[in-house]
């Protein structure tokens, strides 16, 4: 894995986890849902402008003599809440309660994908060096059967030798290939973790899976 340093996944799992991003939405959430519900207890202030425009005659036979008249009007309102039996208290103080348990929520999946992100990061390193010391094993193994094979053409083994090498190159490549599996599972796993998971990554773990 690129980088080479647990604590530079960290901080990408810190920065790009989808659960731990969701979680501090919902905390900024809960903040913006306790501010709007204590703005309830302030006066509001309202402004409001009109305009008019209109023409009266003086008399009717005489059409052309009218009194014109325009202005505009301002108003001004404030609305005081008022006392409604703690209803807007309670509510402000759920409100509390919502948002600390919010925070609390991003601490515990904070210190989780910290935890999560670190030990993936050496599980994979651990599996790297599992796969090539049973790579090693398999080579080790073809080579027995190999001399065993050789052996009997020439009389200094037996058929049973043969079966017997044959089993632990078996063994040696179920070995192998397990190890593969818990490498590419690992590999999801930090990958998940730190946001990063794509159509790419997941194209070339299919590409190992049929060599």
């Amino acid at each position: 894995p690129q980088p080479q340093d647990a604590e530079a996944w960290v901080e990408k799992a810190l920065n790009g986890n989808l659960t731990l991003a969701s979680s501090r939405i919902s905390m900024d959430a809960a903040a913006y849902d306790l501010g709007t519900l204590k703005t309830r207890r302030y006066p509001s202030l309202s402004l409001g402008a009109s305009y008019n425009n209109s023409n009266a005659f003086h008399d009717l036979e005489v059409r052309d003599a009218t009194n014109r008249w325009t202005g505009t009007v301002l108003s001004v309102g404030i609305s005081v809440p008022i006392f409604t039996g703690g209803m807007l208290t309670s509510q402000v103080h759920q409100g509390q309660y919502q948002l600390d348990a919010a925070r609390h929520t991003v601490e515990l999946i904070t210190r989780q994908t910290d935890s999560s992100a670190r030990d993936a990061y050496l599980g994979m390193q651990s599996y790297i060096a599992l796969v090539q010391a049973n790579k090693q094993a398999l080579e080790s193994a073809r080579l027995a059967v190999d001399a065993t094979e050789a052996g009997v053409e020439v009389g200094t083994r037996t058929t049973i030798d043969v079966l017997n090498s044959r089993k632990s190159l078996q063994l040696a490549e179920v070995q192998y290939q397990q190890s593969r599996y818990q490498y590419i599972t690992q590999i999801i796993a930090l990958k998940q973790i730190t946001g990063e998971l794509s159509r790419v990554d997941l194209e070339q773990i299919n590409s190992w899976l049929t060599k």
